[in-house]
């Protein structure tokens, strides 16, 4: 068993969690037998905590044996992957994850994208957006950019007491056929919901909600809106750099309401 790398039970997480986490940042691995992705994932963190010797340590948790642990950290699918530093959760990600093994690092994908050549458009009712949508921060540390914890922590390198300010949304649009999950950046979202950038950050350092705030008014802005974009698609995410809000069209209505069985009034 690695000094670094070890299975933990709910018994033992306070002294092989908690505590080192106020030391060093622990990466807790939710993982189960069965689970084919856990078994590509978990060698991988493995690697890491070995060649990292001590800059964070991986605790393992078997989600089976271990349902309130599970429970407590929310998880719903798996592999699920939490960090913990100073005893608190900085950054997670589940299942999808970007590896860069010449660094030997493994991150949330939050940081620039490599994309495909090409273009592809997708148009729908923008049905979902996701929590990191609206006024984020992203690391300023050399080479890196990506998008910080609530409490300015990059999965790179660690606390950041400088940050930038940034704009984006994470949703998915809904064609009434298929889904297309979509990452939309700064200007385009200034662009669709007609709040700047520096308007965002007026309005959270003003508001008691803070980031949340913007956050939601960015949602009652276009949620359940139907757009149309344009960009690069990589790993089924189509990475927006262009977007129009459309009118509906009535026969488009029809098609889908007969396809799921309702009526056009």
């Amino acid at each position: 068993m690695s000094q670094f790398s070890f299975d933990v039970s709910i018994e033992e997480f306070e002294a092989k969690v908690i505590q080192p986490s106020l030391q060093v940042p622990v990466v807790i691995d939710f993982w189960a037998p069965w689970c084919e992705p856990c078994k590509v994932l978990k060698p991988i963190l493995e690697k890491l905590a070995e060649e990292y010797a001590g800059r964070f340590l991986l605790a393992k948790v078997n989600a089976d044996e271990n349902p309130e642990l599970s429970q407590h950290f929310g998880v719903r699918s798996i592999p699920s992957v939490k960090v913990l530093y100073q005893g608190q959760l900085v950054d997670e990600f589940n299942g999808r994850h970007s590896l860069n093994m010449n660094t030997a690092n493994i991150v949330a994908e939050e940081g620039d994208i490599a994309v495909s050549s090409g273009s592809a458009t997708f148009q729908g009712a923008l049905v979902h957006i996701a929590p990191g949508s609206g006024l984020i921060k992203r690391c300023t540390a050399e080479g890196c950019n990506r998008v910080l914890s609530r409490q300015n922590y990059c999965p790179v390198h660690e606390m950041q007491p400088k940050f930038n300010y940034d704009l984006r949304i994470k949703g998915w649009l809904d064609d009434g056929i298929r889904t297309e999950e979509v990452l939309v950046q700064r200007e385009v979202v200034e662009s669709l919901t007609g709040m700047t950038l520096e308007e965002s950050k007026e309005l959270a350092e003003n508001n008691p909600l803070g980031m949340d705030e913007v956050f939601l008014r960015m949602r009652e802005k276009i949620l359940g809106r139907y757009l149309r974009c344009e960009g690069r698609e990589i790993d089924r995410r189509l990475i927006v750099n262009s977007c129009e809000r459309i009118n509906f069209e009535p026969t488009l209505l029809a098609e889908l309401l007969n396809r799921t069985g309702g009526e056009v009034s």
